[in-house]
């Protein structure tokens, strides 16, 4: 394994678009956006890859595994075990408590629960018809979203960085509905999803989204008994049920 550098972004932007489909230019405003705070594992010839972003979680220093990706060519020969077993090492000595992802697929959960990953995260997904509103709904900064977050999530929430929640902020606004909640939204096929939506009343935070984004469905992802995601003990911390929240899947 290695530590990726500038050289390798197009090699492994490649193999990214292969992997999961994103566009180059996608995956570019990725690298721009978060590479000083990232750090990519990649095999020497950059056959598989993975990339380690800062998170919180349970007041400890995480790391949400994202990108997660091996050349198709070259599965089934363990790389993507050894990477993940390397960059595991790296980050518990970097002084992370815990890994964290979110499996693409449902048939993942099997594959990272043979890497000792475990199943602790939880969401729902609903679809809301909008309703008369007269409630306000206003864009916020990512900082002003962060604390809606740790205002309107469940206790023990993954905590992004203002850095990730930027990134969110590219695809679509984050926005309040002052003493109701929030919600990171983004353009759909037909109209807006709401990436995540935080309140304890969603059909009345739905209904004042749709009165301000102008349309009548929301499917929304919130809170939940659904299995999500998958976290794994670095240092010996407990895990516990949580949330995962936008999740950069």
């Amino acid at each position: 394994m290695k530590l990726a550098s500038t050289a390798d972004l197009p090699a492994l932007t490649a193999l990214w678009a292969t992997c999961f489909g994103d566009s180059p230019a996608e995956i570019q405003q990725f690298w721009e956006t978060m590479w000083p705070e990232i750090t990519v594992f990649a095999t020497e010839d950059l056959a598989a890859m993975a990339t380690a972003m800062p998170v919180r979680w349970q007041g400890r220093k995480a790391a949400y595994l994202y990108a997660v990706a091996t050349d198709p060519s070259r599965r089934g020969e363990g790389l993507c075990s050894r990477l993940m077993a390397d960059a595991e090492n790296h980050l518990r000595k970097a002084g992370c408590s815990y890994a964290i992802l979110s499996p693409a697929e449902s048939s993942l959960f099997r594959f990272y629960g043979g890497m000792s990953y475990e199943t602790a995260f939880y969401c729902s997904r609903a679809v809301f018809r909008g309703g008369c509103s007269q409630l306000s709904v206003r864009p916020v900064s990512p900082a002003r979203y962060a604390a809606l977050r740790r205002e309107f999530a469940p206790e023990s929430s993954v905590e992004y960085p203002d850095s990730l929640l930027s990134l969110q902020e590219r695809t679509g606004p984050l926005l309040e509905i002052p003493g109701l909640g929030c919600a990171a939204v983004e353009p759909a096929e037909h109209g807006y999803v709401a990436r995540e939506l935080l309140s304890p009343n969603p059909q009345s935070a739905a209904d004042a989204l749709c009165a301000y984004l102008g349309c009548t469905l929301l499917p929304a992802r919130m809170p939940g008994p659904v299995p999500f995601g998958m976290a794994k003990s670095l240092d010996g911390s407990p895990l516990r049920r949580a949330y995962l929240g936008l999740a950069f899947e």
